[in-house]
């Protein structure tokens, strides 16, 4: 990884640099340097062009930075074109938040993309490792604390949070989102919007899961038919286990969430298996996404992709008519 661009710091230089344009006089940049930016800054926007777009700034500004050109087209590729604000309108979208978004741009085709918020009622940080080449996005952390006396208007921020970023993964081109260690709290919740669980670490860890049911407090006539399903059928019996609001699934997360808690390493490969996935151009994976945020009274996401495809279709319908 070889440089970090901050939105807040690029984008107040950016707005500096435009109302400076509005001015239209050179000393009028005085007006903005202690309250947008210190002197490096200053000094690079009455160095550049005029009325230039932001893309073009950003490019001006990752130079004067002393960034290489090819960590700039690493930033072009991953985002397809699009600007470090349209990414912020993207992400708080729905939210009322003025997320920060971070970018660590990398040698190998990848980016690490933080995005955080914090005041006095919650705090907010999310981060993610983008692969273009191999079109998959990683997972790595989802922090939200809620202060006490916390506002109702934060109510399902991680779920409208996950809902913007699956838009912007499909406007971008990524494919497959990896989550490698999901625990606690969120196993629940990633599985009810349906992760599924890789098939290859399904024949271990269904052994877990069979050993909590075994060890739980449910009545066994219902605790037997639960283990008889999770032996005779796939990854997604666990999904529709997380989706379902029964006592008996409350008592099966609250115990899988013990097992993580008393377990000497969380991360145990043998415990929820290597990690949980979710195929965003798999048309199934996209009803399980509309359902879970439906059921949070949010809108689900649009996908980009589909929209194409269905007007290929109605194309071909028409040629079909005109033939």
């Amino acid at each position: 990884m070889s440089y970090i661009l901050s939105s807040k710091e690029f984008l107040d230089a950016y707005y500096a640099y435009e109302e400076g344009q509005k001015c239209g006089a050179a000393n009028s940049y005085d007006d903005f340097d202690d309250e947008y930016f210190d002197g490096s800054e200053f000094d690079l926007i009455k160095n550049i062009p005029q009325s230039l777009t932001e893309l073009e700034y950003l490019q001006f500004y990752m130079e004067h930075k002393g960034v290489s050109s090819e960590d700039y087209d690493i930033f072009l590729k991953t985002f397809k074109g699009k600007t470090v604000s349209s990414l912020k309108r993207k992400l708080s979208f729905g939210t009322k938040l003025s997320l920060d978004v971070d970018l660590v741009l990398g040698q190998d085709d990848s980016v690490l993309f933080v995005v955080s918020y914090s005041d006095d009622d919650i705090s907010f940080h999310s981060q993610r490792y983008l692969y273009t080449d191999d079109r998959t996005a990683q997972h790595d952390s989802f922090q939200i604390t809620r202060h006490e006396d916390c506002s109702s208007k934060y109510a399902y921020l991680g779920s409208l949070f996950t809902r913007n970023l699956i838009e912007l993964y499909d406007e971008i081109g990524i494919d497959q989102i990896t989550i490698p260690n999901p625990i606690d709290v969120g196993t629940r919740l990633w599985l009810a919007m349906g992760f599924v669980l890789q098939e290859d670490d399904w024949q271990s860890v269904r052994k877990n899961f069979v050993e909590v049911f075994r060890k739980s407090s449910m009545k066994e006539k219902k605790k037997e038919s639960l283990i008889s399903q999770f032996l005779s059928k796939g990854p997604r019996v666990v999904n529709a286990l997380a989706r379902s609001k029964t006592k008996e699934a409350d008592i099966f997360f609250r115990e899988l969430s013990n097992l993580q808690d008393t377990n000497k390493n969380a991360y145990d490969p043998n415990l929820l298996g290597q990690g949980y996935v979710a195929n965003l151009k798999c048309p199934i994976q996209r009803k399980k996404f509309d359902r879970y945020f439906k059921d949070r009274n949010l809108e689900p996401p649009k996908y980009q992709s589909a929209d194409r495809k269905g007007n290929l279709s109605q194309k071909r319908k028409r040629r079909v008519f005109a033939a």
